[in-house]
């Protein structure tokens, strides 16, 4: 959320405590990568916040403004471009348990450590340039993005999702398919920061899932199963 450092603020505040909620809910420690998801988002929207604050007063008739130099930007790229795009799929495969589809996800966090190695080496070998732009941050590296490293970033972090045996891991996918493409198309320029925001929301559904989890287990727990008396 890349609107004004209260928002990003606030955001890291609520996402982080269903972030802290989520992880106290996932049981099998198998499952705590994926629920630590929301701290990692809120700890992006915190950075941005902090970027926000460099910025300092934004006028309304300012179309474009440069960031003061300093290393957040470098930090926020390393969740947006590189952490991502590995930690993704290296989660869902971690939960997966159908032994057919784990050469599937070994494919896909392959695919994700070559794309964050290529953001790697563009943020140490080009100047990154941080600039607000009607309102929006813009991180811009030393090249233009090329949109095979695009579609294998989305490949890694969304498509991933898709080879699950888990239902509940297939619908999230499919929510952050549809906001990718909504953030996408509403600001194609900020597009990492605002598909980190949308994506961001999803930390509610994770929550709720884990919640859920823990009440079924819960439940199992309370009941042990009775054995018949031999005859």
């Amino acid at each position: 959320m890349c609107f004004s450092p209260t928002a990003s603020f606030v955001s890291s505040a609520v996402i982080g405590s269903i972030g802290i909620a989520t992880l106290r809910k996932a049981k099998v420690p198998r499952a705590k990568l994926m629920a630590a998801t929301p701290l990692l988002f809120a700890t992006q929207q915190l950075i941005e916040g902090l970027i926000w604050l460099k910025v300092g007063r934004i006028h309304s008739n300012m179309d474009r403004m440069a960031v003061p130099e300093s290393s957040l930007p470098y930090f926020y790229c390393f969740f947006a471009f590189i952490l991502w795009p590995t930690y993704s799929p290296l989660a869902a495969a971690i939960l997966e348990k159908d032994s057919h589809r784990k050469p599937w996800y070994y494919a896909f966090v392959s695919i994700g450590l070559m794309v964050s190695l290529y953001f790697i080496y563009e943020l140490w070998a080009y100047p990154l340039v941080t600039s607000v732009i009607d309102h929006h941050i813009e991180y811009h590296m030393g090249n233009p993005i090329p949109n095979l490293v695009i579609i294998l970033y989305c490949i890694a972090s969304v498509a991933a999702c898709f080879f699950s045996s888990h239902k509940w891991i297939i619908h999230y996918g499919w929510t952050l398919l549809v906001s990718l493409i909504v953030s996408y198309v509403a600001y194609a320029q900020s597009f990492a920061s605002e598909w980190c925001f949308f994506a961001a929301i999803l930390s509610v559904l994770l929550y709720l899932h884990f919640s859920r989890s823990a009440k079924n287990l819960e439940r199992v727990t309370e009941c042990p199963p009775t054995h018949d008396k031999m005859s």
